[in-house]
């Protein structure tokens, strides 16, 4: 066992998972734990801020006292995250604000890695309503919790699957991870802009414009990223399987916690012991993650949230 830690400190790292302070993809105990400090640390100089000045100016917006997301909203959007991936993020900082956001902007989570701060930004119109259009405030912070969850796995390729798991829409759930760049929606949008700009020239003009090529493009780009979103959902379902073959009844707070390569090397386990050496020997290593889950998920030890669950 890799000694950065005793035995008896993976139940301070399973605590600190279930808050929603997830271990990056690469770090051990001790990395972890520091990080999670410089991050509280960061909370606490932000909050003595907002006291002592009345506002703080982060990530180009400013933040006030008065704007700041009470603590129903992070209780609404636990009650999502815990019933799918078993953490409670109650301590990042929300704000709701007015300037600076686009027409359809609903919210995210913003992070500054030098002073490893996070932040959660809502549109203003959540500070006193719990819908607006499309959205649900409790889904959407569900939805940036998450990413704040999983953001030092360092991965992309299933960030949005698994946060829009929070949304009631099942078509959302469905497509969701479909946009993971901000370039995937203009690979969608662009090409039947182009096609809708050659209809409308070729009748303007009267003359035959070979239409083909961009219906071809139209329906190329989004094919691309319905077959990417679908294959990478095909990960997530056969590393959940296994985990079902293995004795694991919920398997998405695992899946969650995983990266891409992960999940493919969990699919191909035949059984509960392979499952078991598998997880132990990245634990034994020294990963901080790996801990985490053999400790929560797969010890069969009562894990923090199970524990409060019992005693209230």
């Amino acid at each position: 066992m890799n000694p950065d830690l005793s035995p008896a400190d993976d139940g301070e790292l399973a605590a600190l998972d279930e808050a929603g302070l997830c271990a990056g993809a690469d770090e051990n105990a001790a990395e972890f734990l520091a990080r999670c400090g410089r991050m509280r640390a960061a909370w606490r100089k932000l909050d003595a801020e907002l006291a002592e000045c009345g506002r703080a100016e982060r990530f180009g917006v400013v933040l006030t006292p008065e704007c700041r997301v009470d603590a129903g909203t992070l209780d609404e959007a636990g009650e999502i995250t815990e019933a799918l991936y078993r953490f409670r993020h109650r301590e990042v900082p929300g704000f709701c604000i007015d300037r600076g956001i686009g027409w359809l902007w609903g919210g995210c989570l913003v992070a500054e890695s030098e002073d490893d701060l996070e932040v959660l930004l809502l549109r203003g119109n959540f500070r006193d309503r719990s819908r607006w259009l499309f959205y649900r405030r409790r889904e959407l912070a569900a939805h940036e919790l998450c990413h704040a969850a999983r953001m030092m796995l360092g991965e992309t390729s299933l960030e949005e699957h698994f946060a829009y798991q929070s949304d009631s829409s099942r078509l959302r759930r469905l497509l969701g991870n479909c946009f993971i760049r901000d370039l995937d929606a203009f690979l969608f949008m662009i090409p039947s802009l182009l096609l809708a700009f050659a209809a409308a020239a070729s009748a303007i003009s009267g003359r035959e414009f070979p239409l083909l090529p961009f219906w071809l493009l139209a329906f190329a780009a989004p094919a691309w990223l319905l077959v990417r979103n679908a294959r990478s959902r095909g990960v997530v379902r056969r590393a959940g399987a296994a985990l079902r073959r293995a004795g694991i009844a919920a398997p998405e707070p695992i899946l969650f916690r995983c990266t891409l390569a992960e999940l493919r090397e969990i699919a191909a386990l035949p059984d509960r012991a392979a499952l078991d050496a598998y997880a132990g020997s990245r634990a034994d290593a020294g990963s901080a993650r790996w801990r985490i889950i053999r400790r929560r998920f797969l010890s069969g030890e009562e894990d923090p949230a199970a524990r409060e669950k019992r005693d209230a």
